[in-house]
């Protein structure tokens, strides 16, 4: 079977934490970034001055000024823009947190629900006043590792989008352990077949509830995400493989290719080869990301960190 051309190596990105702590921060103007993952860390990008596009898994946002997205480990994503930005890049690392790894995170300001709205601004305000102790040396490593804790305490408590329906303030605690459970072994075992009704017999779930819970779900219903599973890793080897359409339908655990084209369309709003052609045309262009320091940049966040503090205060 004829191979197709593979379309660019994704880089896992380098971090340099700050000595002693799992945090990395940079005040950026970021024009274009490689297509990148990172193996263990979180990535928050927050947009204080212009507006930055990110490219995420199955997501196209744009971030305008004091809007924030995050960005899980091992997430395929880019960074792009046409116009000059202040942009705040947070990376939060595992490996020194004592494991703690909260995830299905969905911090952003494009799929807020109401009742996470104030927590949102304490989220910004605590990535604002993190990055400026740090840009200015004001701030202990035992300080930075409380603050890269609490943030990601608040993450797993208010922004877990496995649940992600209007009701899930009020969620069911042991419920919500077995539908983790539902996700993680869908995650781990996406290549095989895998049958909703043998799984909620498996764990004592009422057939019609379980299907019930994942209509209300992000993802619409347990098909759609286990779809979304498969496509999720399907997109790497679109990328960094020279295997087929076919080839890669078949390693993901689609019985058919056309189920392939059917989940990937609708949930990357592309078709696989679309998808393929768009990170061709953007691997060819110049990478471009400008650390924004000295004391006029300084000020300029100076201005935004206490403008934003003073709207909360109204």
């Amino acid at each position: 079977m004829k191979k197709v051309e593979k379309i660019l190596d994704i880089i896992e990105d380098s971090l340099q934490y700050i000595y002693d702590t799992p945090v990395e921060v940079s005040l950026v103007n970021i024009h274009h970034s490689p297509v990148h993952t990172h193996s263990d860390s979180l990535e928050l990008v927050m947009c204080l001055e212009g507006k930055v596009t990110i490219r995420c898994n199955h997501e196209e946002v744009v971030l305008n000024k004091n809007e924030i997205f995050t960005i899980e480990y091992n997430d395929l994503h880019c960074i792009y823009s046409a116009c000059n930005n202040m942009t705040i890049i947070l990376h939060i690392g595992y490996t020194n947190l004592g494991g703690l790894r909260p995830l299905y995170l969905s911090c952003e300001d494009a799929s807020c629900k109401s009742y996470q709205k104030e927590m949102l601004m304490h989220v910004k305000g605590k990535v604002l006043a993190l990055t400026y102790r740090i840009l200015n040396s004001s701030i202990s490593s035992q300080e930075i590792n409380k603050s890269a804790t609490d943030l990601l305490k608040i993450f797993e408590d208010n922004f877990n989008w496995l649940n992600g329906f209007e009701t899930y303030q009020n969620k069911n605690i042991e419920i919500d352990k077995r539908m983790k459970t539902v996700f993680n072994y869908c995650v781990t075992n996406y290549k095989d077949k895998i049958s909703a009704s043998a799984l909620a017999r498996q764990l004592h779930i009422n057939e019609s509830y379980f299907s019930q819970f994942f209509r209300k779900s992000t993802y619409g219903g347990f098909n759609k995400m286990l779809g979304f599973i498969r496509c999720y890793h399907a997109q790497y080897l679109l990328l960094s493989s020279e295997m087929t359409i076919t080839e890669i339908a078949s390693t993901t655990g689609f019985s058919d290719e056309k189920y392939f084209y059917k989940y990937f369309n609708y949930w990357w709003k592309k078709t696989p080869g679309q998808f393929r052609r768009w990170y061709k045309d953007y691997s060819h262009q110049e990478d471009s990301i400008e650390i924004l320091s000295g004391s006029s940049n300084q000020t300029r966040f100076e201005k935004h960190m206490a403008a934003f503090f003073a709207e909360i205060l109204t």
